[in-house]
């Protein structure tokens, strides 16, 4: 059966009973089904609530899953826990930072060739976040940071050593 919950005023849906799981929903939450006349309430859906339950504990926090959150939280920015759900009603985390005007800037301003390398990271970023490969977005946010950091410290280093160079 296909069901059709309420959220944030839109109905999202159709949803099969074992994706109801990835929704926050309680008793009160608006459902409807083909065959209905109009939403109800989740509690009048005994096989959705045997699914999905208001009281759900969290599962047991790790160190690692720790450090996975400080590496994602610089990714991703100070909102990097917060999930959201697209046009679709299907989970997609934030958007990684794609750093490409920062890439370009500091291309110009350094004429540094490595600065290529970090706008076309930059480039991938969008693409494969909006064909929803998250992961690979995350990957591709992150040399992208990786190689403008490199393209800095190597401008800065060739500037440096132009001024002494010009002095002497």
């Amino acid at each position: 059966m296909k069901y059709y919950i309420a959220r944030d005023k839109k109905p999202v849906g159709p949803l099969e009973l074992d994706e109801l799981r990835h929704y926050s929903i309680g008793a009160d939450t608006l459902i409807w089904t083909p065959g209905n006349t109009d939403w109800k309430e989740a509690r009048n859906f005994p096989e959705v609530m045997a699914v999905v339950s208001e009281n759900v504990t969290p599962p047991p926090f790790s160190a690692s899953k720790l450090s996975r959150t400080i590496a994602d939280t610089e990714v991703y920015g100070a909102c990097a826990m917060s999930d959201e759900y697209g046009p679709d009603g299907r989970y997609q985390p934030l958007r990684p930072n794609n750093y490409l005007a920062e890439a370009i800037v500091l291309t110009i301003l350094c004429c540094n060739i490595l600065g290529v390398i970090s706008i076309i990271y930059a480039l991938k970023v969008n693409k494969l976040y909006d064909e929803r490969h998250f992961e690979e977005a995350r990957r591709a946010s992150i040399n992208a940071r990786n190689w403008f950091f490199v393209t800095l410290v190597s401008g800065v280093m060739s500037w440096i050593i132009f001024f002494f160079h010009v002095k002497i």
